[in-house]
């Protein structure tokens, strides 16, 4: 489409426009300017001023659409399918707005975002200096300073610096957020300035703080070549709670009927072919009520992965998955071929010879054990 400011002038009411141009038209002309300037030589200025050049460069395709739509009164029941769906999802994102930010509660204006794409985005079109961080996980640049960060969704922050770090020299500003620190401490985090924050520390090898790096790294190599199998063995007693990756919960992944929470967990690179042999292609879940899921959701969502080790042979292998969480101590993590509402079906017919085939007795005897502990 090429419409000129001539053509455009050949119609004198926005009724006019509204029958002349498609929303695509329209969008291309507020987008050139030539909208804004056709309203305000026709004495629209109060659509004018809503449609104004700073405002829609900050707004992505489909919430100009939804500018226009509202701000020029268009027939919405005449817009393509197309148009419609971008228009609902402005609309979505739009009503997130009214959920997360509440102004008579005194929350300041400023911008949302779910992921760190939209986060990078946001930050690059330099149009606020607030941004509220919902619901996923994101890294902060220290670079780009006086910048408020509100939490809202259990959103965490994930700091992989391995020096200190403060957001108190870049005036950056966090707010009802969980930082979760992969190799320093809360004491190496400058944030005074900030509030309500929640520390989730990363940087344990071990729920033993006695069981050093180096007693790992030996025992995952295997049996040594002068060592017996029962000296290996025994070796393994203390390979306890040992950290194999991390996880981050997510809302939707919560099955309250089953009262199941699908994991889907990131492996640190150290135990990669242990992992691989115990957990490749399969699925990971807990067992826990709605009440414990939100409880853990809200105060405890990045979770370290433990595990328990073994021997086969020559071999150290993983024995059992597990989360310790404040909330609810150690909760062991399910480890299934199937889709974990499948497999804890099948479990609990295995009695009746109706499944619960390939899934072993340690599975069995931990959804046993769960059901029992939680009657």
């Amino acid at each position: 489409m090429d419409i000129t400011r001539e053509t455009l002038n050949q119609f004198h009411t926005l009724e006019e426009l509204r029958r002349n141009f498609n929303l695509g038209e329209l969008v291309e002309l507020a987008e050139s300017n030539l909208l804004q300037d056709w309203l305000e030589e026709h004495f629209y200025s109060d659509q004018a001023l809503a449609l104004n050049r700073d405002k829609i460069k900050i707004l992505s395709s489909d919430q100009l659409r939804l500018a226009i739509c509202e701000d020029l009164n268009l027939d919405l029941m005449s817009l393509s399918e197309y148009d419609t769906r971008q228009i609902e999802h402005a609309l979505g994102r739009r009503r997130k707005k009214y959920m997360y930010v509440n102004r008579e509660e005194g929350d300041p204006a400023g911008e949302i975002v779910e992921n760190q794409a939209e986060l990078m985005d946001m930050l690059f079109k330099d149009c606020t200096s607030v941004i509220y961080l919902c619901g996923g996980e994101f890294q902060i640049p220290l670079g780009k300073k006086a910048m408020t960060y509100i939490g809202r969704e259990s959103a965490v922050v994930n700091v992989a610096s391995r020096k200190r770090v403060s957001f108190d020299a870049a005036d950056i500003r966090l707010k009802d957020l969980t930082i979760f620190l992969k190799y320093i401490t809360p004491e190496d985090v400058e944030a005074n300035n900030s509030e309500n924050l929640k520390f989730i520390r990363g940087d344990k090898i071990a729920l033993d703080k006695n069981l050093s790096q180096r007693d790992i790294y030996s025992f995952i190599q295997g049996r040594g070549a002068f060592e017996t199998f029962e000296e290996f063995t025994q070796r393994s007693i203390k390979m306890r709670g040992i950290v194999v990756g991390e996880t981050l919960l997510e809302a939707e992944d919560f099955d309250i009927n089953n009262k199941l929470f699908e994991l889907w967990p990131s492996w640190h690179v150290d135990f990669v072919k242990i992992v691989r042999k115990f957990a490749g292609d399969k699925y990971f879940s807990i067992l826990v009520d709605a009440n414990v899921a939100k409880e853990i959701y809200d105060n405890e969502r990045k979770q370290l992965i433990f595990a328990d080790f073994s021997t086969n042979g020559n071999e150290a292998v993983i024995k059992t998955l597990f989360l310790q969480t404040e909330t609810a101590g150690r909760i062991e993590i399910l480890v299934t071929d199937k889709p974990p509402a499948q497999a804890i079906k099948d479990i609990a017919n295995y009695g009746s010879g109706s499944g619960g085939r390939g899934y072993g007795l340690d599975l069995i005897n931990a959804y046993i054990n769960h059901k029992e502990t939680t009657l």
